[in-house]
């Protein structure tokens, strides 16, 4: 049932629905409009093993480049441009954000 006061939840959970065969559009999805969550209409329950709840990651890692590499320079460029963000975090972390990913 639509309901106007809650639509963009309503919008983003069915969105959701759709790309439930699509994970990495359900995934991107989640990253850019935080839904569904706890309290959404549809529920997300938190991810749990061992006791400890689990974030869903945010991001690939990214691997520093090897010695060999023949792009070596440009790629660690790249790399060292990125962390300028303070949200970028660890690129051994899955959990930072990239540059659309914002707050």
């Amino acid at each position: 049932q639509w309901n106007a006061s809650i639509g963009t939840n309503l919008i983003a959970c069915q969105a959701f629905l759709n790309f439930f065969k699509q994970p990495n559009e359900a995934w991107a999805l989640f990253k850019r409009t935080g839904m569904p969550n706890r309290t959404t209409v549809l529920a997300n329950e938190d991810i749990r093993a061992d006791g400890s709840i689990f974030q869903i990651p945010r991001r690939a890692v990214i691997n520093p480049p090897a010695s060999t590499e023949i792009n070596r320079v440009n790629r660690q460029a790249a790399i060292d441009e990125m962390m300028k963000d303070p949200d970028f975090g660890d690129p051994l972390s899955p959990f930072g954000r990239v540059w659309w990913d914002r707050r």
